[in-house]
């Protein structure tokens, strides 16, 4: 059987050497690098929903609460006797209050992503 390096090498070739090219299985170029760039996008529109939803934790303003009194010093009455005045007097950490009231919240951590140098385009997402 003749081998493609065949007619490169004056029809010499590299003998009976098999390198496991079978013209049969192979696909052009163009439809492996489509079929790459579509994997890639794929991947990059599933870290975009990722980081949209992430962004939206962060901004969300419905995470907050406010207390009202008639007085500042009702204020500072309610925060003497609840033992929040440790902790300031306008704004405060909910978990540091919720801790110190014995309230069990779980501590929400943002995802962080590790920042790697790529050598192929698939590495980037």
């Amino acid at each position: 059987m003749k081998k493609p390096a065949d007619d490169f090498l004056g029809g010499e070739g590299f003998g009976d050497m098999d390198f496991g090219f079978d013209e049969e299985k192979a696909q052009p170029v163009a439809e492996q690098k489509t079929a790459e760039m579509s994997e890639v996008l794929k991947q990059f529109l599933a870290r975009g929903k990722e980081e949209r939803k992430t962004f939206e934790e962060n901004v969300d303003s419905e995470y907050w609460v406010a207390v009202c009194f008639q007085s500042r010093e009702q204020k500072e009455a309610f925060l003497q006797l609840a033992g929040w005045l440790q902790f300031g007097d306008k704004y405060f950490d909910g978990l540091e209050i919720a801790e110190h009231m014995k309230i069990k919240i779980g501590h929400l951590t943002p995802p962080v992503r590790k920042v790697v140098k790529a050598k192929d385009w698939n590495e980037f997402v």
